[in-house]
């Protein structure tokens, strides 16, 4: 029962939001005599997308540059359609991306750096989105006001970005998961008032992203952060990190069936992973099954590990490893020379530290 009146809930207040935004614009779009009824839908829904997109952008907007100030290194930004992810050290790309498993929402990803508190680091961070969305809905709605609310096309679409803005603050900052990732609300209350296990966890996963970012090979990274992130159960938002980070230092150093052991664990759950992150799980399965002589089962994982944020170096890297498990040693090292190259233009070069590694020792 209690979930049957959340959802409805949910449903009318998403039926008084809708009506809220929409209606100021389909009044000025007939006020100004746009009656014909196939441009007065189609402007209606062309306007709340975009006033939708742009609501979502401005607020992982807010996300990167809270995290610049805070002292985190931009690495992509993610909004219905659009992928902006950083290219090498000075330039960036930005491409169309229709599937990423987060609907008609958005997500930042930035890198932090040695030295930081990393705790009120990430806090500052996350408050950047719902605090832009907040702000520019405020901005907006002042803007539609002076500019006519019902009277005027701009003013209507100045209170649709308004409303959308605030109902995206107002969201943001509900704690809950979605599509496998926590939402603003759900970190910052994890961060400020999580049980201290909890805050450890996540703050570990923290300290080894910033290590394996400033070029360390991840078997070099300092162990305690990782004993910490393996502690997370398998419903924690943090298990398939610790899993991963706990594959890539027994990799590394050489252990295969230590790092057989954690890949089991993250695949076996991979439909509960973010869809983002999928591709890169899957490619380095498919290294390990090289690793392992079974070319055949890496070569499919690789064909299907496609999308998401999964880096063409990664990629590349894997099919020499399988070129040289397979015994065709030139090819192999031909393939690796051009990894160098690719991981210069990846969106975190330096965190890059097992791919380079791995092609070394294929050239020759």
């Amino acid at each position: 029962m209690k979930r049957i009146l959340a959802k409805l809930l949910q449903l009318s207040i998403g039926g008084l939001i809708g009506f809220a935004s929409v209606w100021p614009i389909a009044h000025a779009i007939k006020a100004n005599q746009h009656t014909n009824p196939i441009i007065y839908f189609g402007l209606i829904m062309g306007g709340y997308i975009l006033a939708f997109v742009l609501a979502v952008a401005w607020h992982e907007l807010g996300h990167v540059l809270a995290g610049l100030r805070a002292g985190f290194r931009f690495a992509f930004m993610l909004f219905w359609p659009v992928q902006i992810r950083r290219k090498g050290e000075r330039s960036l790309s930005i491409r169309p991306m229709f599937k990423s498993g987060l609907g008609l929402g958005g997500i930042a990803g930035m890198a932090p750096i040695p030295g930081l508190d990393l705790r009120k680091a990430y806090l500052t961070m996350l408050w950047g989105g719902p605090l832009a969305s907040l702000l520019w809905g405020a901005v907006a709605i002042s803007i539609a006001f002076l500019a006519g609310l019902t009277s005027s096309i701009p003013g209507s679409c100045f209170w649709l970005m308004g409303i959308i803005s605030l109902f995206i603050f107002v969201i943001s900052i509900i704690p809950r998961s979605v599509a496998g990732y926590l939402t603003d609300g759900a970190a910052i209350n994890l961060l400020s008032r999580g049980k201290p296990e909890q805050v450890e966890i996540y703050v570990a996963a923290l300290e080894l992203s910033s290590e394996v970012a400033t070029g360390k090979r991840p078997s070099e990274c300092n162990p305690l952060p990782l004993n910490i992130l393996l502690r997370a159960e398998p419903d924690d938002q943090m298990f398939a990190r610790g899993r991963y980070f706990g594959f890539l230092a027994a990799a590394d150093s050489g252990d295969l069936e230590k790092a057989r052991s954690y890949m089991t664990e993250l695949m076996s759950g991979l439909d509960k992973t973010p869809i983002l992150v999928r591709a890169s799980y899957q490619v380095m399965d498919a290294w390990l099954h090289a690793r392992e002589g079974k070319t055949e089962e890496a070569r499919q994982l690789l064909k299907i590990s496609q999308g998401g944020l999964v880096e063409k170096c990664d990629q590349v890297m894997v099919e020499a490893v399988i070129l040289a498990a397979e015994g065709k040693h030139d090819e192999a090292s031909v393939l690796a020379k051009t990894v160098p190259e690719l991981i210069a233009g990846s969106m975190i070069p330096d965190s890059h530290a097992f791919t380079r590694f791995q092609v070394e020792g294929l050239i020759h």
